[in-house]
């Protein structure tokens, strides 16, 4: 089998795609179609929201709520409320 046809239909595919703009000119148009991210400080440094999260943590937890929570579990007296939770999630 001999195919004669090949680099015609190449070539007319090749002409087809090329739209007569530079390299540049089609690099600068794209540039113009990105979206960009912006991060704040807090996700920039990981040391501050590590430091972040212990304060927010220390808080609300005091070490004897821990303590007696993880007796609980560890007991397997712990219970969760689905009611606490469903209220703490709607009022914030």
């Amino acid at each position: 089998m001999e195919i004669k046809k090949l680099s015609s239909a190449l070539a007319a595919y090749q002409r087809s795609s090329f739209d007569g703009r530079s390299k540049k000119e089609v690099k600068q148009a794209a540039s113009k179609n990105t979206d960009t991210v912006e991060f704040s400080a807090m996700v920039k440094s990981p040391e501050a929201a590590k430091a972040a999260a212990k304060r927010s943590v220390d808080g609300f937890a005091s070490p004897e709520r821990i303590a007696a929570l993880r007796a609980q579990v560890n007991a397997g007296t712990y219970s969760v409320s689905s009611e606490k939770i469903a209220a703490a999630i709607i009022d914030g």
